[in-house]
């Protein structure tokens, strides 16, 4: 969560626009907030990131089978 938060906030202070996420996403309505939206963009795919990671680290990791019979 910290994590996120610090790059939504980097980015958010940044005067500058991300000029690579022009080119996939098209931006209609107020552009004077365009910062704060790529910054929330971006920060979200992070948390989508992670949580794809933490998927696959409990696929990988927990036995897939049932309780054991003695």
């Amino acid at each position: 969560m910290a994590i996120s938060a610090a790059i939504f906030t980097a980015l958010r202070a940044s005067p500058e626009h991300v000029a690579w996420l022009e080119g996939v996403i098209t931006f209609v309505g107020r552009q004077d907030n365009l910062a704060v939206r790529q910054a929330a963009m971006i920060a979200l795919a992070f948390n989508v990131f992670v949580v794809l990671v933490a998927i696959m680290s409990i696929m990988l990791t927990v036995p897939k089978g049932g309780p054991r019979k003695t």
